[in-house]
């Protein structure tokens, strides 16, 4: 909503602060529900254990691009949870990168193709630089808000990589 409804930095801040959903945080939403039905189809008529390694590559590797985030990105305002939550230490950041990376990487390498989890790896971080590069744009760092974004907007990026392969 604050990316959307708001026309300067701090009306975007207290768009998000406000924990009620506006028109583009409904639309985004739905957005994302369809995506995830539409890719789960896809993915449905593979064995039970490649998608549970799929589903679970994506979301690791799609919470590891948080924490990154967090430490290369200052919190957007000196008040908010971001703030009390802390910036991870660059070896912090290396390592949930690296666990989480590596274990995408195997877990698609061994179920699809090892191209297939470093194009899906590649898809979500440029996912990652622009909604950082929109996050400081917009409202000068990052937020709860963006780090939740961030985690499903990449896990849903790399997820559609593996559908658009077998589909």
């Amino acid at each position: 909503d604050g990316f959307g409804g708001g026309h300067t930095r701090e009306q975007r801040l207290e768009i998000m602060r406000d924990s009620r959903i506006g028109t583009y945080g409904t639309i985004a939403l739905c957005l994302t529900f369809i995506g995830r039905a539409a890719i789960y189809e896809t993915l449905a008529g593979m064995e039970p254990l490649t998608i549970l390694a799929l589903l679970a590559g994506a979301a690791a590797f799609s919470r590891s691009l948080v924490v990154d985030l967090m430490w290369a990105t200052r919190p957007a305002r000196s008040d908010g949870l971001s703030v009390f939550a802390g910036r991870p230490g660059k070896r912090s950041a290396l390592f949930s990168l690296l666990t989480g990376g590596i274990g995408a990487a195997v877990a698609v390498g061994l179920a699809l193709s090892p191209e297939i989890a470093v194009i899906a790896i590649i898809a979500a971080g440029i996912v990652l630089a622009g909604l950082r590069a929109l996050a400081m744009r917009k409202i000068g760092g990052q937020t709860g808000d963006v780090c939740g974004a961030v985690q499903v907007l990449t896990e849903l990026t790399m997820l559609t990589v593996y559908a658009a392969t077998i589909g």
